[in-house]
């Protein structure tokens, strides 16, 4: 009875342990899991020269971005003051 109980639980906890195995997963889900991964393939695919030239032309395209950001809301406050200069002032006239 006693060695019926006991395997019952060994039973069990392999179960257990089996279903454990099988749930786990490879979970790829924040910003760093992608760069191991793209770092990875840069390794595989392009070789070692070739992450150098990668981050430089993306250190470029950056820039430019911030660039055109800049452009765009310099403009915009531009046009901004010049409204707020076109416009009359309104006077009260006393009657």
């Amino acid at each position: 009875m006693m060695n019926v109980k006991i395997r019952n639980i060994y039973k069990q906890r392999a179960c257990l342990v089996g279903l454990k195995r099988f749930r786990v997963r490879i979970m790829i889900g924040n910003m760093w899991d992608w760069v191991i991964v793209g770092v990875v393939a840069l390794l595989l695919f392009g070789g070692a020269n070739k992450i150098p030239e990668f981050f430089r032309s993306f250190g470029r395209a950056a820039g430019e971005f911030k660039r055109g950001q800049m452009e765009i809301q310099k403009e915009i406050e531009k046009e901004v003051n010049s409204t707020k200069a076109d416009k009359p002032v309104a006077t009260v006239e006393n009657k």
